[in-house]
Order: C-alpha cells, then structure tokens, then sequence
C-alpha cells in the first residue's frame, strides 16, 4: 500500500528538484569532469530549481520567475523558453515501446512546433503585437487536446492494465505519483489558457512573457513523465506480457479510448505527422475504420486550415488565409 505524503507542497518542490535534473540529463551531453559536472548542476539549480521552489513557497506555482526580471530579459530579445531537448522514440521497432511511443511522440513533435512559435514571438521582443499572440491561443487549444487526450487513455486504459500484473507502488510512475503528475499539468495548462483573457488589458508582450514562465514548468514535468516512462516501462511490459496479448485485449481498448473523443478528426492527422509513410499507413489500418480512412484526407485538411495554419501565421508573420482559422480565433 502506497504511503500519501502528508505534505502535498514538500512532494512537489522534491517532483521538481528531480524533474529539472532528469530532463536536463537528457538535453545536455555528459561533461568529462567532476569540476564540470559540479558547475553544471549548479548552473541547473539557480536557473531553475530555485525559482520553482520560491513560487512553491509563496503558493504560486505559475511564476517560477519574477516577472519584472523576465520582462527585461524578454524585451531584450533573450531566450525565456528553455528549449529542452526533444528526440522522438523509435517506432516499429517493438511493441512494447510502440506502446507509449505513439502518444509520446506525437506531443513532441507539438513541442518543437511551440519552439518555434515562440521563437518568432521573442524575436519580436516589445514590439509584439495582439495578433500573434491571439494565434499562439488558438493554436494551444490544440495542443491541449493532443497532450490531454493521450495521457487520459493512459491512465484509463494503458496504466491499468499494466497494473494487473505489475507492481508500480513505490516507484516514480506509482499511481499517486501519476496523479500529481496530471495534477501539476492540469494546473499548469489552466493557467496558460488564462493568459488569452489577458490581451484585454495588459500589452502582448507581457502576456507572452506570463506564458512562457508557465510553458517553463509545463515542459518540465511532461518531458520528465516521458523519460521516466521510456526508461522503464518498456522492459516492464516485456517481463509481464506477450505482443498476442497486447493485440487482442489492450490495442482494441485504446482505438476505442481515442475514437470516441469528439477531437478523433483533429488527433488522428496530428498523430500520424510525424512518421514515415509506411508506418501512418500501418497506424491507419489499425486505428481507423473504413469509412474513417475515406475522410482522413479531409481531416488532414482541417487540421492543416485550423492548427497549422495558425503555427504559421506565427512563424511566417501574417494573418490567417483560411476561413476556418478565423472561425478558431472567434472561437466558433
């Protein structure tokens, strides 16, 4: 039986303390020396641990950063975003990986399209006007259905049926530690949805500057859940069950977990975009139904008129050619 910690805000300064350290680990190439590595983790610490931690304390856990400071450093043309480093899991290579690798890395490739949104926004600095950011709201709604709905049929469908045979008490991927994480997200996405109702009082550039301190946080804890689940859930899954398994009880539940959300038309196109011909057209045969795989092209249509559309309206720096994107910004 798993002990709940009697301090919820303690084990979320711990979650971070270990969070900031695993997704740097993975974004930054192993330093040579001790006299390296120390400086290093010290660097980590100041410029992220520390602010986290403060918010905690002060029970603000959306500006891990004083704002004032991190206006400067926006207007100043520096990099608030902390681009993470970001690698898709190798896929159709072993079905115990495929597992999470589909989910995972479609939230991913999300994650680099934030980068480089974000990136026009900062180069923009000051000057930033209410367009741009408008169309970075649009297109973080999303983003929100892609990461909500796959991590949803993790918990509902994947993390239970796991559970049957596994025992995940005590490690970072327990059930309690799964619902902190979700917490944490759930808190985190809420608070950068907030930031649209903004641009009707404060100017662009500060509400950019409030949303990156959260996109800080939020890439933290989803990369982090992503290098935990990768580092340990494959070889777990392979220990306890056999790919016949996986086929007839588990990847029925989650086609039908995925399908019946009212986004289906939206995340389908959005999953297959990052694999090779081949694999989308082996997803496809497995996820879609017939009459699913007649409208896909018009599916992809619409993601590309609406989602796409407004990455690019940020990157390219221009307004909205489709009339479905306008329809997203009026929030029709």
């Amino acid at each position: 039986m798993e002990q709940e910690s009697s301090d919820p805000r303690a084990e979320e300064v711990v979650y971070y303390r270990e969070a900031v350290a695993e997704v740097v680990d993975e974004s930054e190439e192993t330093l040579k020396t001790e006299e390296e590595e120390e400086r290093r983790l010290k660097r980590v610490y100041e410029e992220n641990v520390d602010n986290v931690i403060t918010a905690l304390e002060r029970r603000n856990y959306f500006l891990g950063y004083d704002l004032p400071e991190s206006r400067d450093q926006f207007l100043l043309h520096k990099k608030v975003l902390k681009r993470y480093k970001v690698e898709l899991v190798p896929y159709r290579e072993s079905w115990s990986v495929d597992l999470f690798a589909v989910g995972h890395n479609t939230v991913k490739t999300e994650i680099l399209d934030m980068y480089d949104i974000v990136k026009s926004l900062e180069d923009q600095g000051r000057a930033v006007a209410k367009g741009p950011v408008s169309y970075f709201c649009g297109w973080w709604g999303t983003f929100l259905t892609v990461v909500t709905e796959f991590l949803d049929m993790e918990d509902q469908v994947i993390f239970p049926w796991i559970e049957n045979k596994a025992d995940l008490s005590g490690t970072k991927l327990s059930k309690s530690n799964r619902t902190l994480t979700r917490r944490q997200l759930r808190d985190l996405m809420l608070e950068a949805t907030a930031q649209e109702s903004n641009l009707t009082y404060i100017p662009p550039s500060e509400v950019v500057v409030k949303m990156l301190e959260v996109l800080n946080e939020l890439n933290i804890v989803l990369l982090t859940y992503f290098n935990r689940v990768k580092a340990r859930m494959p070889q777990l899954v392979d220990k306890n069950f056999t790919e016949d398994e996986y086929r007839l009880s588990l990847l029925p539940a989650i086609s039908n977990h995925l399908r019946s959300g009212e986004d289906w038309n939206k995340l389908a196109p959005i999953t297959v975009r990052w694999m090779r011909e081949d694999q989308a057209a082996s997803w496809q045969s497995e996820f879609l139904t017939r009459r699913e795989k007649r409208k896909f092209s018009t599916w992809v249509r619409l993601v590309k008129r609406t989602h796409w559309e407004l990455r690019d309206c940020v990157v390219e720096r221009r307004t909205p050619k489709t009339r479905e994107a306008r329809h997203v910004l009026a929030g029709a």
